[in-house]
């Protein structure tokens, strides 16, 4: 086998037989889906993975690696990828079958995307995460909550995710619930020039993968490309009824977080000098007329971040415009919590936690987080 790398060598030995159809040169682009589904959405694996071959077939996927990872439910995790046969029909074609694994293991998880991007090298790199997300949320503060990823009762924390991602891709989008906040962009700037997601709830359905694909694959730039991925997502859950009408995305540009970060630090010490933990009591923050990003129940953890910021004009505005490159959102908000409906009024693109005297635990936990560091440290 031609077959380059240790790794590469290593995973075929403990995981089974891949097929000998590693290309001799560097494609244009190689898209990873990782798939995390042994989990309530683990239905809907399968049905992502026949829109991705859709999308595929409308595409000009010969210079290009399309590969999907799934760990569905009750099932081995395997590995896809998608090609075009002589009479131009696309369709998925094993390549790995795995032994039994935790697919949000920081070492699996490492060992997956760097082998794939080894053995499909290319000059571009984009990778979808999907599974369930709560944005940086740590795993344990509720039962429903899961950072990113599950894995059976197994969860990723946020600063897990980024040292399991291994190298720099030109962008990531997630397609989980939460995962376009603040402290989760900032916390992987470092990882890739563009994140793609939602500040609030994806429907099972997920992305529309047999459109976008084919805009992720045409001849556009990679930033139209990505923006025009990002317009189709939300006007294709516009157009949609009922609670199926509920969907918000943001692309974020990671350059300009650094920015950002050290302008709201200005703003924020300006108004509170010395308290590095903001108490809304204390300080006259109304959290009941901010826009929630989560359902409000007793605690709404996250919030719009640019109507967060909008109550501290009097020490400069904060303009988002450089750092969200693109953001929409339906007319609501569907959680599938309480299942009922949310109007959303305020939407920067970006959500973020406040913290709070009377969160003692989960500000303790939020120290550890990147943003933090840059904003209240």
């Amino acid at each position: 086998m031609n077959w380059k790398g240790v790794a590469l060598l290593l995973i075929l030995v403990l995981t089974g037989c891949m097929k000998d159809d590693k290309p001799d040169d560097i494609a244009m682009r190689t898209i990873l889906v990782y798939m995390v589904g042994d989990n309530s959405l683990s239905s809907f694996t399968y049905k992502n993975l026949q829109s991705i071959v859709e999308g595929a077939e409308h595409s000009s996927i010969e210079t290009c690696n399309l590969l999907v990872y799934i760990d569905a439910l009750d099932a081995a995790p395997k590995l896809y990828k998608i090609e075009k046969n002589s009479k131009g029909k696309a369709d998925s074609v094993l390549v790995v079958t795995y032994k039994e694994q935790n697919s949000v293991d920081e070492e699996v998880m490492r060992s997956v995307i760097e082998t794939v991007y080894s053995a499909y090298p290319a000059e571009e790199k984009g990778l979808f995460l999907w599974s369930h997300g709560t944005a940086w949320l740590p795993s344990d503060i509720t039962n429903y909550l899961k950072s990113f990823g599950q894995d059976g009762a197994a969860d990723m924390e946020m600063t897990d995710l980024k040292d399991a991602l291994p190298g720099r891709y030109d962008y990531i989008v997630f397609d989980a619930c939460y995962m376009a906040s603040v402290e989760v962009v900032y916390e992987l700037k470092d990882k890739a020039d563009y994140i793609i997601g939602s500040s609030t709830e994806i429907i099972g359905d997920g992305f529309p993968y047999s459109d976008i694909i084919p805009i992720l694959l045409s001849g556009q730039s990679l930033e139209e490309r990505l923006i025009s991925a990002s317009t189709f997502f939300y006007n294709h859950y516009d157009h949609l009824v009922g609670y199926n009408r509920t969907g918000n995305i943001s692309l974020v540009r990671t350059a300009y977080l650094n920015d950002l970060a050290t302008t709201c630090r200005q703003i924020l010490y300006g108004t509170y000098e010395e308290e590095r933990m903001i108490d809304p009591s204390k300080f006259g923050l109304d959290l009941q007329a901010l826009e929630y990003l989560t359902y409000p129940y007793t605690d709404s953890y996250l919030y719009d971040f640019g109507d967060f910021l909008s109550q501290f004009e009097e020490n400069g505005k904060i303009s988002l415009d450089e750092t969200v490159l693109y953001k929409a959102t339906t007319p609501t908000a569907y959680f599938d919590g309480p299942k009922t409906a949310m109007e959303i009024q305020t939407y920067s693109g970006l959500s973020v936690y406040i913290p709070q005297k009377r969160h003692a635990a989960m500000n303790e936990w939020y120290r550890c987080l990147a943003w933090y560091k840059a904003v209240y440290e």
